[in-house]
């Protein structure tokens, strides 16, 4: 580590000593550490390079993965999931032709299971070297209020104009078959008044490298959250008080030590994982590690 971001790095520290931080819900929470990603050892950093670091993709084969869209096994998790017979055939016939299209226009497949819930991700290759990612919607419990982490959105679309052909004529097919799979809409009861509403549906994403097209699929998929980073509020603006420094202290020390403080979420279910990281002069990365996790507690 270089003696500047190690400097960095123990300030951090020092300013989130005793720090609580909670969100709605979250008895299992406040669990706050200082970030730092050196490239020199750890590589470029980017949401890929992210996941792999903490196991979060485990590599499979695309069968089993492709199997699981089928039986729909993910929404098959909430109760008030009730396809009939028919509707399940037709929901299967379709994937089979989504994997029909992707086995005829995507070479290089890579197809990973998410190490935190029971979904998978399939990513490919384009003829003109583009590339594409496949996976379905995730539910997520937890709503961040602006009054914890006041944050704004980031546009990050990729342009249909700038699209090669060949990638353009598969995004074309995707999307019909993705429109034609429709979507689920589930809600209903956890128990004991816990309220869900999901809407399960396959996405997809494209872009110029593996690591851009697994960043906007994940997007999509409500995994992944990245806004340009505002503020951080721990105790939560609505009670703030004037002599609550501590949290002062740390926004003006990332803003003034970092460039580009982006917040990265990852959420799934009851996790969040939040990443608040700036770029250092040297373009390694640094910041806030911040984990929390929701509890239902009829």
């Amino acid at each position: 580590m270089k003696p500047e971001i190690e400097q960095a790095y123990g300030t951090l520290e020092l300013l989130i000593q005793g720090l609580s931080f909670y969100l709605p819900g979250h008895e299992d929470g406040g669990y706050i550490y200082p970030f730092v990603w050196d490239e020199t050892t750890q590589g470029k950093f980017n949401i890929f390079n992210l996941f792999q670091s903490n196991n979060w993709l485990k590599i499979t084969d695309a069968d089993p993965i492709i199997k699981s869209w089928k039986k729909l096994e993910y929404p098959r998790h909430f109760n008030d999931f009730s396809l009939n017979n028919q509707q399940i055939k037709d929901w299967e016939s379709k994937i089979e032709s989504l994997w029909q299209i992707i086995t005829n226009n995507l070479d290089n497949l890579e197809c990973y299971n998410f190490a935190f819930c029971s979904s998978g991700i399939i990513i490919g290759q384009t003829k003109d070297t583009d590339w594409v990612a496949i996976t379905p919607t995730i539910y997520v419990e937890t709503d961040i209020p602006q009054t914890r982490i006041a944050r704004s959105p980031l546009n990050n679309k990729t342009n249909p104009e700038s699209l090669s052909t060949n990638t353009s004529h598969l995004d074309s097919q995707l999307k019909t078959i993705t429109s034609k799979l429709g979507s689920i809409s589930l809600s209903g009861d956890f128990g004991g008044g816990y309220y869900y509403s999901y809407t399960h549906k396959i996405v997809y994403g494209i872009g110029a490298t593996k690591e851009l097209a697994l960043e906007n699929t994940l997007q999509k998929s409500q995994i992944l959250e990245i806004s340009k980073f505002n503020r951080f509020y721990p105790n939560d603006y609505d009670n703030y008080h004037e002599n609550d420094h501590q949290s002062d202290r740390i926004n003006q020390f990332l803003e003034k030590q970092l460039t580009k403080i982006i917040l990265y979420r990852i959420s799934y279910e009851i996790k969040e994982y939040i990443y608040i990281i700036g770029q250092t002069n040297s373009s390694d990365r640094i910041g806030l590690f911040l984990k929390s996790f929701f509890v239902y507690n009829p």
